[in-house]
């Protein structure tokens, strides 16, 4: 095992969750397209962030759903037009 520091200051986890139960849930509101999104913003401003889709946050009734670590930041019923504002708080919260 090598040990070493986390290499990035954020942990941007969107839920991409799908259920198959007939019940709401982030995936099909966009939360797949949102990561690939908010990634390639992070990437262009060369932002020292990692931008994951998790599964199920337990929310998906309020989605889509983002959660923003170590900020300890909630985002729900995210949308399209929420992406650009949500890497301009990324990058004003960098330390």
């Amino acid at each position: 095992m090598n040990i070493q520091s986390i290499p990035y200051q954020k942990l941007v986890l969107v839920c991409g969750n799908i259920r198959t139960d007939g019940r709401i849930s982030c995936g099909p509101q966009g939360g797949s397209e949102y990561k690939d999104k908010l990634n390639e913003l992070c990437k262009a401003k060369n932002l020292p962030v990692r931008v994951v889709q998790s599964s199920c946050l337990g929310q998906c009734d309020f989605g889509p759903n983002i959660m923003i670590s170590p900020d300890n930041l909630w985002l729900s019923g995210v949308t399209e037009n929420d992406l650009e504002s949500i890497v301009a708080m990324i990058e004003k919260n960098l330390v």
